[in-house]
Order: C-alpha cells, then structure tokens, then sequence
C-alpha cells in the first residue's frame, strides 16, 4: 500500500524530482506513522531475495 502511494506522488511530481520532494505532501496521524515505522522495521529485518 505505501509502495502503492509513493509510486502515485512521484508519478504525480515534476519529472526528476526526489522521494524528499514528497515531504509535506500528505497528512498522517500518529497511528499511520507508527503502521509505517513497523513496516520499515518489518522490511529491514527480512533479507531480499536476490
């Protein structure tokens, strides 16, 4: 879901433009920065299929 969102703002964005060009571009609450903090941690613990 949040590769889903991310996707969508750059594609949105100017040509170029950086993933640090999203900050400020949406809300979230506290809960959903905690979903995305779980999810980072979740994601750097699982090693990648190469």
């Amino acid at each position: 879901m949040m590769d889903e969102a991310i996707r969508y703002l750059m594609e949105m964005s100017e040509p170029r433009s950086k993933i640090s060009d999203l900050a400020g571009l949406w809300d979230v609450t506290d809960e959903e920065v905690e979903e995305i903090l779980a999810s980072l941690r979740r994601g750097w613990r699982s090693p990648k299929s190469a």
